[in-house]
């Protein structure tokens, strides 16, 4: 019977990666404003490629594998939501490297032109900071937090704050243990690293506003000194 499910489930994962269209993050907050409950399974694939994330309807985010630093930036809600709904998701299953889940920002960014210099920053940033995220989240699932509801228990009420929630629920779930199983997607957020490199060289060798500011002011130093001895050859000319 578990070879039959596990075959219907590949079977339907081939047919989602072959026309899967990202599809927009229903969430519903608990009371605290600081988790989220994904209400409907959410569609992500992954850019230049064929494979697709999917993330299951009842998954828990508080966008913390984020460096907050960066919210304002980066921000949790808005353009880049599904990106880092899809990364905490990364970074809770711990199925891929978090190099490979860090990887996944580093595409997004790039697909959606953020600037060079910008998505350095904030990637940087993300393999910098990340690590707390990541080690936080391996403690709590090792305490036996569960992040993906089942439908029977996403029905909480709108005074409800996760941190109590979770503590209600817990006897609805038994400990067990990882499957080990690495899905195929995981392969699909390596990035070239030689391309990383490439791209790091050329933002270092764009240039500074400082460097801007001197190369204006230089230029308008040198357009007046132009304009100063036209103004003179002029005044020769009339005499």
């Amino acid at each position: 019977m578990r070879i039959i499910i596990k075959s219907c489930l590949l079977i339907y994962c081939l047919f989602v990666s072959a026309c899967a269209v990202q599809t927009r993050p229903v969430l519903s907050p608990f009371a605290d404003g600081e988790y989220w409950v994904v209400g409907q399974p959410l569609v992500y694939p992954i850019p230049d490629s064929d494979a697709v994330i999917i993330i299951p309807a009842g998954f828990v985010t508080d966008f913390a594998s984020i460096p907050r630093i960066f919210w304002t930036i980066f921000p949790r809600h808005g353009e880049y939501t599904t990106a880092a709904i899809v990364h905490d998701y990364l970074y809770w299953e711990q199925k891929c490297t978090r190099e490979q889940a860090d990887n996944l920002f580093f595409m997004v960014m790039e697909q959606a032109d953020v600037s060079t210099a910008s998505r350095w920053a904030i990637y940087s940033a993300v393999r910098l900071g990340g690590a707390l995220a990541w080690d936080e989240n391996a403690s709590l699932k090792k305490s036996g937090e569960v992040r993906i509801l089942p439908a029977r228990l996403m029905d909480f009420g709108v005074k409800e704050k996760w941190l109590s929630y979770k503590e209600k629920i817990k006897p609805y779930f038994e400990a067990k243990e990882e499957d080990g199983h690495i899905p195929l997607y995981c392969s699909a957020l390596e990035v070239d690293e030689e391309k990383k490199i490439i791209d790091k060289q050329e933002q270092e060798s764009l240039p500074s506003k400082e460097d801007d500011a001197t190369q204006e002011d230089s230029t308008t130093k040198e357009m007046k000194r132009d304009a100063g001895t036209e103004i003179e050859a002029d005044n020769h000319s009339d005499l």
